[in-house]
C-alpha cells in the first residue's frame, strides 16, 4: 500500500490542485513441481476522482484483477498465460488475455 500526495499548477478548476490518494496492491504465488507457477493480484486506487496529477494520465489503471499460470521450462525460458480485468478513466473497464514468452540469452 502506498499514499501519494501532489501538489499541481496549472490545474484546471474542476479538479484538486493540493490532493492524495492510496494504492493497495497485492499478490498471491503458488509454485509446484515441475516449473509452473499459479498466481494472481489485486489492485485499487481509492480517492483519484478528483487528482490533478492523475487527470494528466488518462491510461492510469484506476483497479485491475489478474490471474495466470506460468511455466518455466529449460534454463532461462517461461512461458506465461494471464487473464485480466482493468478499469481506466479513458477505456471504462475492459478484459484481456496475455499469452508471453520470455527468455534470457547469455
Amino acid at each position: 500500500m502506498y499514499y501519494i500526495h501532489n501538489h499541481v499548477e496549472g490545474r484546471a478548476p474542476t479538479l484538486a490542485d493540493d490532493d492524495g490518494l492510496i494504492n493497495v496492491y497485492g499478490q498471491l504465488e503458488y509454485g509446484f513441481n515441475g516449473g509452473w507457477t499459479l498466481y494472481s493480484r489485486l489492485e485499487e486506487t481509492f480517492d483519484e476522482g478528483r487528482n490533478g496529477y492523475l487527470a494528466r494520465f488518462p491510461s492510469f489503471v484506476k483497479a485491475r484483477a489478474l490471474g495466470g499460470v506460468r511455466f518455466d521450462f529449460f534454463e532461462r525460458n517461461a512461458l506465461t498465460l494471464e487473464a485480466s480485468y482493468l478499469d481506466t478513466e479513458e477505456t471504462g473497464p475492459f478484459g484481456r488475455i496475455v499469452l508471453q514468452w520470455s527468455a534470457v540469452f547469455p
